[in-house]
This record gives structure tokens, sequence and C-alpha cells, in this order.
């Protein structure tokens, strides 16, 4: 019997660590079909959903966008996209592929956190004027939703792609009930009287 609750302790410890390491996902937008931005667009891949803000047109899935030769989210010139987990989750951003149009103006990016608040981060979109990588820190946990988009009164087009974020994994319910079962199991054997033969 000793021998068993050690391996199940083991086991559930296991399983509780593989379990807090959050899980890393990476959006690429592969396995979606080309769209048109004039329509009304949203786009679901790997468990996000984007949806294009104010008026839900003008988000579009391009290929060959100025030498990326896979697919990548493009979206209008006056325009921001919203990515959201489709579960309502929170999630890390870790990093992404940012491509913009226009030299000299702001390129926003903001991330609202689950108890209320944001982050913000603007970047010189004649830095991304070819396809460049931004990579962020610690402040871009726990969201609930990232817009991407120009700076307020500017208007430019510009795409994103290979949207690296990690997602918080909850500990399944099933987990904690067996954990209780087998520590009730291991003090009804303490209570035991010990017989003797």
């Amino acid at each position: 019997m000793k021998t068993i609750v050690q391996i199940a302790i083991i086991t559930i410890t296991a399983f509780l660590s593989s379990a807090a390491f959050a899980a890393s996902v990476l959006i690429d937008f592969e396995g979606q079909e080309l769209m048109n931005p004039s329509v009304d667009s949203e786009i679901y891949d790997s468990g996000f959903y984007f949806e294009s803000l104010p008026d839900g047109t003008g988000l579009a899935i391009g290929e060959d966008i100025q030498g990326n030769a896979t697919k990548a989210a493009a979206f209008c010139p006056d325009c921001t996209m919203r990515m959201v987990q489709t579960n309502g989750e929170k999630f890390d951003l870790d990093s992404f592929d940012l491509l913009t149009t226009s030299g000299g103006l702001s390129f926003s990016l903001t991330g609202h956190f689950a108890g209320g608040g944001t982050v913000n981060l603007l970047l010189d979109s004649s830095a991304y004027s070819s396809w460049e990588g931004v990579n962020l820190d610690n402040q871009w946990n726990n969201l609930v939703a990232v817009d991407f988009g120009p700076e307020a009164n500017h208007a430019f087009g510009s795409a994103v792609d290979n949207i690296a974020v990690s997602n918080v994994v909850p500990i399944p319910a099933a987990v904690w009930l067996f954990s209780s079962a087998l520590a009730g199991l291991g003090w009804l054997r303490r209570k035991q009287p010990i017989k003797n033969q």
C-alpha cells in the first residue's frame, strides 16, 4: 500500500507541475482562406478570435504580402484589429511580426488586462516597412484582449503574422477531487489499528 501511495503522490506532483506551465501557441494564419477586407470579416485561429473595429469590416487574410511567402492578417488604414481568446481566458502576448505601409507615423498596440486597465506601446511605423519582429516583456501578461492598429487619427495599412502567445492553463477540478480522495485514504489508513498475527 505504501508503494501505491508513493506512486500516486509522484504522479500527482508531476501532473500539477506540468499543468502549472503555460502552453505556447503560434498563430500564423496558414489554415485560413484568403479574405477580402471589404466584407464583414472575422478570423478564428488557434483558439483566438480576431475582429475589426469599429464596424467589423476591413480585416483580411493576405498571402505573399511584401516578401512574406506565408499568409498574414491585414487590416485597413483606419481600422484596429482586436484579438481575444475564444474561451474568454487570459493570455500572455509574447511577440509578433509586423508590417506597415507608412513611415513616420505611430503603430499602436494596446493590451487590456483581466482586472481592468491597459498597457500601451507605440511603435515607429517606419521601422516596420518590411517584416520585423516585435518582442514583448512581462507587462503583456494576463490580458483578455489586444488591439493592433494605427495610432488615433493616423491612417495606414498594417499586417501582422506569427503571433506568439502563452495561455494560462487552469488545473482541472478532477485533480483536486482525486488529491482530496487520496489524502482521505491516507488519513483512514493511519487511523486503522495494526493487527498482530
